[in-house]
């Protein structure tokens, strides 16, 4: 399976599944969610979909946990990505390996923190002090790293996937 030409189909996804990889093609629906009353359908159309003998896969995003604690439902509306997206399949199709050997070359410029230096200490200052005066028990300090790549999806995807280095028996 050529990973390029694969990756142009519309509702295309791929999944690691130990050594080798679950491949969805042309689903027979995509169902998206924004907000927890279309999440809650979505969760449910999947469920029915699945107990019909089909299969569903896509994305479920972090903010999507928001929908089932009230006090973080509220920040549901800051998300402007959906916070779920799968297509619903009639099945999968199970590959050792992609084959890339078409795909223009990728070349990425970057990665370039959008934080200073002096930013990020000061936060993780602030982070120190909170977890100190018990306030929290953890955060997870992030911030957005920008890159340019040129070429392909799968090219760059190719590059940058683990490598097989070696047989086991």
């Amino acid at each position: 399976m050529n990973l390029d030409q694969l990756s142009a189909e519309a509702g295309f996804l791929f999944l690691r599944e130990g050594p080798r990889w679950r491949v969805f093609r042309h689903p027979s629906k995509v169902v998206t969610a924004h907000d927890v009353q279309s999440l809650e359908a979505l969760l449910a159309e999947v469920d029915r979909h699945v107990q019909a003998g089909g299969e569903a896969a896509g994305l479920l995003r972090y903010e999507a946990g928001y929908a089932f604690e009230p006090r973080l439902t509220p920040l549901i509306s800051r998300s402007l990505l959906p916070l779920a997206w799968f297509g619903l399949y009639s099945g999968g199709e199970t590959i050792d390996d992609f084959d890339v050997s078409d795909a223009a070359p990728a070349i990425t410029d970057g990665p370039m923190a959008e934080i200073t230096r002096e930013a990020y200490c000061e936060n993780v200052e602030t982070i120190r002090s909170l977890i100190e005066a018990g306030d929290v028990y953890q955060i997870n300090l992030t911030y957005p790293l920008r890159f340019r790549v040129h070429g392909t999806g799968a090219r760059t995807f190719e590059r940058r996937r683990p490598k097989k280095t070696g047989v086991s028996s």
